[in-house]
């Protein structure tokens, strides 16, 4: 075979390889994957670098404050919320303790069950 014929079969290897490598599900972010243990661990080592939040806590979504609703803004100190709302501890002493939700984590969103790259971006720290 001549040069030319090596180089250009090099360049489809490669260009193949490529295209395979891109299709992989390590870069479909949309793609659920699960992982436990040392794999969790490398996994958010890469999405978050070396700033992540522990492992309940996730960031709050980016949202310019002045958009928010009138109605998510704090009450001041010493108003009650308007009947039919109750306050906080009014409201958890009426459900039982058993009936309240378990705080989700990372290893209940990625390991228990399967999660996406941008989940799993949310337990990163802010930069």
């Amino acid at each position: 075979m001549s040069a030319a014929c090596v180089q250009v079969i090099a360049v489809l290897i490669v260009c193949v390889s490529t295209v395979t490598q891109a299709q992989s599900s390590a870069y479909q972010y949309g793609k659920r994957s699960q992982a436990c243990g040392k794999d969790l661990a490398n996994m958010l080592q890469l999405v978050c670098g070396s700033r992540y939040n522990n492992l309940f806590k996730k960031s709050p979504p980016e949202e310019p404050k002045a958009e928010e609703p009138y109605w998510l803004e704090p009450l001041p100190m010493g108003d009650e919320p308007p009947f039919p709302f109750r306050v906080p501890p009014q409201a958890r002493s009426i459900i039982p303790g058993s009936f309240r939700r378990l705080k989700r984590g990372l290893v209940d969103e990625c390991c228990s069950k399967s999660c996406t790259i941008d989940e799993m971006r949310s337990y990163c720290a802010p930069p």
